[in-house]
C-alpha cells in the first residue's frame, strides 16, 4: 500500500516536535554558561546561542506553517490534547511571526549583552549615564509590544508583554489586584511591625555547616519532595540559581560557593529551583515535546517555586525539621521569627514578603507609564524614589537602590513584576487547596515528608501542562476569580499578626 501523506496537524506536530528539540539545546546553553563556562569562553558562547537563536525565529516563523495552521482548522481532532497543541502551536507562532527578523535579532543582542551594561550601570549607579541603552531597549520593546499587541488582538503594547509571562492577564487587571489588595497589605503590614520584638536577632545564631553538609542537605530535600535524580541534576552555580532543562534533562542550580556559602540561600535556592524542575519532571511524556506539553506560564510556574520557597519554606513546621540536622541547634522559633521579620527596605532583594508587593507596584507603575507615554525615562528616579517612599517609608538612597536595583529593564523584561503578586496569590491559592485535602499537612512538613505535596501537585497541576488554560486549571478557581487575594490575606495575616504556623 502506499505510504498515507501526514495530516496537517500531524506535519505541525513534527515541526514543533524540531523546535522543542531547538529549545532544548538553547536551554542547555544557559544551563552552561550558569555553571561550566570558563570567562574567556563568553564570546564563542554568544555566538553560538546567536546562532541557535536565528534558527528557532526561522523554524517558527516558516512561511509553511500558515498553510498548515489554515489546513489543520479544517480537521476534526476528536482529541483534547491535539486541541490544544493546534492552539498552542498557533500561540507560539504568533508570539515570533509579531516580530520581524531584525527587531528579534536586536531583542536576542539585548538579552546576551545585558549583563554586562547592567553591571555597568550598577557601579556607577549613574542613571543618566545608563539612559542612552535604556531608551534603546525601551523603544525596541515598544515596538515589539505594539506588534504583538496587534496581531493578537490585545488593548494596550504593554498588555501584550505581559502575555509573554501570564496569558490572558491585563495590565486592567493587575490594577485591579492591587487597588484591592495594596490598602489591606499596609493595614496588615503596620500590624507586624507593631508586633514584632524589635530586641529579636535579625542574623543567625547558628554555627555554620560545612559547604558539603549544605550540599547533601539541598540534595535530601530535593529528593523528599519528589525529584527524580535519574531524569536531573543538582548544580552550583557560578552565577544566579535557576532551573533549566527538560523532561528528560532538568537541572537546578543553586548558590554555594566555595568561599562563605550561606546557608539559607542554599535552602531558599533548593525549594525555590527545585520546585520548577519538579514542575518540568511532571509534564506527560506523550507531549513532552509539544507546546501542550510544557510548563504553564511563568505566572504559574513562579507560583509553585513560591508556593514551596515562601509559604512551606519558611513555615514553623519546615524550620522544626531543617532545625534538627542543619542549624545547629538554633531553635526553629527563632528561625522562624528571623526569616518572616517584617522589614522595609529600599530594594526588593532586601524586602519580606508583604513589601514585595510595595515595590512590585512601584515598578508596575512605572512600566505601564512608560508604555503609554505618562512618563518620560529622565523623570524615572524621581517618581521612583517618591512612591517607593510613600509606599515602604524608605527613601532610595540612589540609583541603584531605585531604578537600577533590579536587571529586566536591561534586558527588556518589561511586563513581568506585575505578574509577580499575581504568582504569590495562586501560590497561597494552592496551599489552601493542599491543607484543605491534608488537614495534617503541617506535621508532615515537620516531619520533612514532602512527597505528597509534591504528588499533589502532579495529579492537580502539572500532568495537564498547556492543555488548559491556567484560568482553566480547577484547583485554583473559576477564571479570574482565582485573583480573589482571600487566601494570601488570611496567609500574611496567620504569619506576620498572629504568627501561628
Amino acid at each position: 500500500m502506499p505510504e498515507t501523506s501526514p495530516s496537517p496537524y500531524e506535519s505541525l506536530e513534527t515541526s514543533f516536535g524540531y523546535l522543542h528539540t531547538l529549545f532544548a539545546l538553547r536551554q542547555m546553553l544557559h544551563f552552561d554558561f550558569a555553571a561550566h563556562m570558563p570567562p574567556g569562553a563568553m564570546q564563542a558562547h554568544l555566538k553560538a546561542i546567536a546562532v541557535l537563536n536565528g534558527h528557532i525565529y526561522t523554524g517558527a516563523t516558516d512561511d509553511k506553517l500558515a498553510l498548515l495552521f489554515t489546513r489543520a482548522r479544517g480537521q476534526i481532532l476528536a482529541d483534547a490534547w491535539q486541541q490544544e497543541n493546534l492552539r498552542q502551536m498557533k500561540r507560539l507562532y504568533d508570539h515570533h511571526a509579531a516580530v520581524p527578523r531584525d527587531l528579534y535579532r536586536q531583542h536576542i543582542e539585548i538579552k546576551m549583552l545585558h549583563r554586562t551594561r547592567y553591571a555597568e550601570a550598577r557601579k556607577s549607579g549613574d542613571w543618566q549615564e545608563a539612559l542612552p541603552y535604556l531608551r534603546h531597549v525601551l523603544d525596541l520593546y515598544r515596538e515589539i509590544g505594539a506588534l504583538k499587541a496587534k496581531r493578537l488582538g490585545l488593548p494596550t503594547p504593554y498588555s501584550a508583554l505581559i502575555a509573554g509571562y501570564a496569558d490572558g492577564l491585563t495590565e486592567e487587571d493587575i490594577d485591579a489586584l492591587f487597588a484591592r489588595l495594596v490598602p489591606e497589605l499596609q493595614t496588615l503590614r503596620d500590624q507586624a511591625l507593631a508586633r514584632q520584638n524589635p530586641d529579636e536577632p535579625e542574623h543567625p545564631t547558628y554555627a555554620t555547616p560545612e559547604r558539603a553538609a549544605m550540599l547533601r542537605a539541598s540534595r535530601n530535600i530535593l529528593s523528599r519532595i519528589g525529584f527524580d535524580f535519574e531524569r536531573g541534576e543538582l548544580f552550583v552555580s557560578r552565577s544566579g540559581p535557576m532551573a533549566t532543562g527538560v523532561w528528560e534533562d532538568t537541572r537546578v542550580l543553586i548558590r554555594c560557593p566555595e568561599t562563605n556559602p550561606d546557608l539559607e540561600d542554599v535552602l531558599t535556592d533548593t525549594l525555590y529551583q527545585g520546585a520548577s524542575a519538579l514542575y518540568v519532571q511532571g509534564v506527560p511524556e506523550r507531549w513532552k515535546d509539544q507546546p501542550a506539553g510544557q510548563v504553564q506560564d511563568v505566572l504559574l510556574v513562579n507560583a509553585v517555586s513560591l508556593l514551596f520557597e515562601t509559604i512551606i519554606g519558611r513555615s514553623l513546621a519546615f524550620f522544626h525539621f531543617v532545625a534538627r540536622p542543619d542549624h545547629g541547634g538554633e531553635p526553629a522559633e527563632s528561625i522562624y521569627r528571623r526569616r518572616n521579620r517584617v522589614r522595609p527596605s529600599a530594594t526588593r532583594n532586601g524586602a519580606d514578603e508583604i513589601h514585595k508587593i510595595f515595590h512590585d507596584l512601584v515598578r508596575f507603575r512605572i512600566e505601564r507609564d512608560l508604555f503609554s507615554g505618562a512618563l518620560a525615562l529622565e523623570d524615572v528616579p524621581e517618581r521612583w524614589d517618591a512612591e517607593c517612599e510613600a509606599l515602604t517609608g524608605v527613601r532610595p538612597s540612589s540609583a541603584s537602590e531605585g531604578p537600577i536595583q533590579n536587571p529586566d529593564w536591561f534586558s527588556g523584561r518589561y511586563g513581568f513584576i506585575g505578574t509577580s503578586p499575581v504568582s504569590q496569590i495562586l501560590a497561597a491559592r494552592l496551599f489552601a487547596a493542599i491543607l484543605s485535602d491534608r488537614p495534617g499537612l503541617m506535621e508532615e512538613i515537620a516531619r520533612g515528608e514532602f512527597s505528597a505535596i509534591g504528588a499533589w501537585l502532579k495529579d492537580k497541576l502539572f500532568r495537564h501542562a498547556r492543555s488548559r488554560s491556567w484560568q482553566e486549571l480547577g484547583v485554583l478557581g473559576p477564571g479570574k476569580g482565582m485573583l480573589d487575594a482571600t487566601a494570601f490575606l488570611a496567609h500574611v495575616r496567620r504569619r506576620y499578626c498572629e504568627g501561628i504556623y
